[in-house]
């Protein structure tokens, strides 16, 4: 690829702001640095990737390098190795002949004789013969037949929990993936030689067929239908029984259960048979704090129903607002609720629960009422934290969906805020563990705001032999200036750990080496437990957004709408304009956050 001498940054354009860069290295830092919330590779594919870049020539996606190689040339070993012609394979084969002959004076590894002698101490081992081959196993039928098949069955049982489970509804997913047809078939691949083979034989083909059938079965006509009938009657006790759903139903069975049963403010009005799952299907509920009988679809399974008496959509002071401000109010005196702060004259900054005795504010942003169309626009929760911060007054901001979904982890950090955390574990009187990935995966769901990561360290503080505090560390994912990535740190709710976090880190220090990059949520966190312990700031992340359907509460990742994948999951889609008027018209909603602040510890 040629490169200009000096090359501009398109998102900065996009801005207003004109920059020139010396090289693409150059302009691959500006990105990690400068755009956040942007790739290298979401970068490369919008204004550096070359028509059919990214594919193989078998028609498979390749991988990214980088944003100054582009894609890799081939998906996978197997299509480079065939996009080889016989003289490369013919130079390979002799210089690997060369190199033997150099080294050990044969041509091949398994000429020399210590190789013959190992070989032979190895079959003596495992099967008592220095001279054992394979090949009456091979060709036992008995083996093929009955230890094949059982351990197909095991593996089919350990992985999907049915020993006759097929791949039918996957297969047809993946065909519909590549081939946008779910019934697709490759019969058009095959060879004319082959189809025309068939033609000119087929009444012969035809004979054979039936003259198998009558040897076998004394009719030429047989298919084994009545037996499978038959079988499946003295199995299962029906004839027409299918076990491509048995799996699902007890996945269904057992959420309904654990789960839907369990549930404090709200009771099923239905039964576990009357489940079919997550979906469109509204089921009915009775809510517990008010008796009111309502109506909700479980569209994903993370999230549960709402009573809409109880918790409104699109009203002014919710139910929801007023619930916070209670709690806040029944654990500190003297809280403030729509506290007003004054600029400019006339102008005014309004904080929904204030508590001045410990310059703290908590804003309850309700996904509708704080959202783009709303007027809530890129910068509106940034300058109002930035606002209060100026006045020493440190700014939380609730999601309305972290409310409802994830409270009791928004009311420890609340407590924790206001220095109200009771239950104090001196980090020094723990043990350090490397955590296993279920226990760690299952404290963050439980603890984390952000519930679970993909994480390589775990490193876990035990007091009494329970954990109380976890640090996970994974390879930076954003900035490869850097080698590692503190992803999360949280301790038990309405727990403090005193000293946990400069602990954890040191012990990573001493037993990994390497850099450091961290991101502080800014909705939350002031970044202090950065500073005390080390970190440098770096910059301040421009916000992020989260989109949602209007008059919902569900918010899900801009990464999914990107503009190269919008064609793909909208379903009016115009290539003319940008990502999110294409999101607009097709009745989606934005809500921006505080962006991050950026730390690093090298």
């Amino acid at each position: 690829m040629k490169i200009k001498k000096m090359i501009t940054c398109k998102l900065c354009e996009i801005e207003g702001i004109k920059t020139n860069l010396k090289s693409i290295s150059s302009l691959s830092n500006h990105i990690r640095f400068n755009h956040f919330d942007e790739t290298n590779n979401n970068y490369y594919d919008l204004y550096l990737k070359k028509d059919d870049e990214d594919k193989c020539y078998c028609g498979n996606n390749t991988k990214f390098i980088s944003i100054t190689k582009g894609y890799k040339k081939y998906c996978s070993k197997k299509c480079a190795c065939n996009d080889r012609d016989d003289e490369y394979w013919n130079r390979r084969n002799e210089k690997i002949k060369k190199t033997n002959l150099d080294k050990y004076g044969v041509e091949f590894s398994t000429q020399l004789e210590t190789m013959k002698e190992k070989s032979k101490v190895t079959k003596k081992e495992k099967y008592g013969d220095e001279n054992y081959n394979n090949r009456d196993k091979c060709f036992s039928h008995d083996y093929n037949r009955n230890e094949i098949n059982e351990k197909i069955k095991n593996t089919k049982k350990e992985k999907y929990g049915d020993e006759n489970y097929n791949n039918r509804d996957k297969c047809k997913l993946t065909k519909k993936e590549k081939y946008d047809d779910e019934n697709y078939n490759n019969f058009e691949k095959i060879s004319e030689s082959q189809l025309n083979g068939w033609k000119e034989n087929k009444e012969e083909i035809i004979r054979k067929i039936k003259n198998t059938k009558k040897e076998r079965y004394d009719n030429e006509n047989y298919n084994n239908r009545d037996k499978c009938k038959l079988t499946k009657k003295e199995k299962y006790d029906d004839e027409n029984y299918c076990n491509m759903t048995k799996v699902s139903h007890t996945k269904m069975n057992n959420y309904y259960n654990n789960v839907l049963l369990n549930l404090i403010d709200y009771n099923p009005l239905f039964t576990c048979d009357e489940y079919v799952g997550i979906g469109k299907k509204e089921y009915a509920w009775k809510c517990n704090k008010c008796d009111n009988i309502f109506y909700h679809s479980l569209n994903r399974k993370e999230y549960l129903p709402r009573c809409v008496n109880c918790y409104p959509i699109n009203v002014g002071i919710s139910n929801i607002e007023k619930e916070v401000f209670a709690y806040v109010d029944n654990i500190i005196d003297d809280v403030k609720g729509n506290e007003r702060f004054y600029f400019d004259g006339k102008k005014f900054y309004e904080l929904d629960i204030y508590v001045p005795e410990k310059n703290i504010g908590i804003e309850f942003d309700g996904i509708y009422w704080h959202s783009e169309k709303q007027g809530k626009d890129k910068n509106y929760h940034l300058n109002k934290t930035k606002f209060f911060n100026d006045k020493n007054i440190e700014v939380i901001h609730v999601f309305e969906n972290e409310w409802l979904y994830k409270q009791d982890i928004v009311k420890s950090i609340i407590k924790s805020k206001l220095g109200l955390i009771d239950n104090k574990i001196y980090a020094r009187k723990c043990e350090i563990r490397e955590v296993e990935n279920n226990t760690k995966n299952k404290f963050l769901e439980n603890n984390h705001r952000q519930g679970k990561d993909l994480s390589s360290v775990k490193l876990g503080l035990y007091y009494d032999d329970e954990l109380v505090s976890i640090m996970t560390f994974g390879h930076a994912r954003y900035n490869k200036n850097y080698d590692w990535e503190l992803i999360r740190f949280c301790n038990k709710l309405n727990t403090s750990v005193v000293g946990g976090f400069s602990r954890l880190l040191k012990h990573f220090r001493k037993n990994y080496i390497g850099s450091i990059i961290s991101y502080a949520d800014k909705r939350y966190s002031n970044g202090n437990v950065y500073d005390k312990n080390g970190f440098t700031w770096l910059h301040d992340s421009i916000p992020n957004y989260w989109y949602f359907k209007n008059n919902s509460n569900i918010l899900e990742s801009r990464i999914k709408y990107q503009k190269h994948k919008l064609k793909d999951v909208l379903e009016n889609y115009n290539e003319s304009i940008t990502e999110w008027e294409n999101m607009s018209i097709n009745n989606y909603n934005r809500i921006w956050d505080c962006g991050n602040k950026v730390y690093a510890y090298k």
